[in-house]
């Protein structure tokens, strides 16, 4: 059955008792743009706004078996396509991997001074290395330790 072909609730149930399991394939690294995409034609095709209860249980049903998305994604990227319907592009990926990924927090003369003090205390807990560079600083006036006074 051709997907073209599925216009009315009855021909999507029919699809859906027709067929037990499908799979979604799509060109790599495009794949979530073309399911969005699908999405999108399969909701305005059906004008899924305006239509009952039961029959967006079916839209819905038909597209977690197209999709290969699970309920719960399909019912937020419905969400998302209702509230955009008018724009251009009604769903679209938001999210993109950040530009700077890991944010390096510890300098390599931090690390340094924590293995010297790891070896010089017999391997105690992150909390009472803490404290011994709290007390290098404050009361030996250890300078390397400046950033632990707080």
């Amino acid at each position: 059955m051709i997907k073209a072909k599925l216009r009315s609730i009855a021909q999507l149930q029919e699809f859906l008792n027709a067929t037990q399991e499908i799979s979604f394939t799509g060109v790599a690294g495009d794949s979530d743009v073309q399911r969005y995409e699908h999405i999108g034609r399969v909701l305005k095709r059906f004008s899924y706004t305006g239509l009952g209860k039961c029959e967006r249980g079916v839209v819905l049903a038909y597209l977690r078996r197209t999709s290969g998305y699970r309920r719960s994604q399909v019912t937020r990227l419905v969400g998302r396509w209702e509230s955009n319907r008018l724009a251009a592009v009604p769903l679209a990926k938001r999210y993109s991997r950040p530009a700077v990924p890991f944010v390096r927090k510890y300098t390599g003369a931090d690390i340094e001074l924590l293995v010297e003090m790891d070896r010089a205390n017999e391997d105690v807990c992150g909390v009472a290395i803490v404290h011994l560079l709290r007390r290098a600083f404050l009361m030996y006036g250890d300078l390397r330790t400046s950033d632990c006074q707080s």
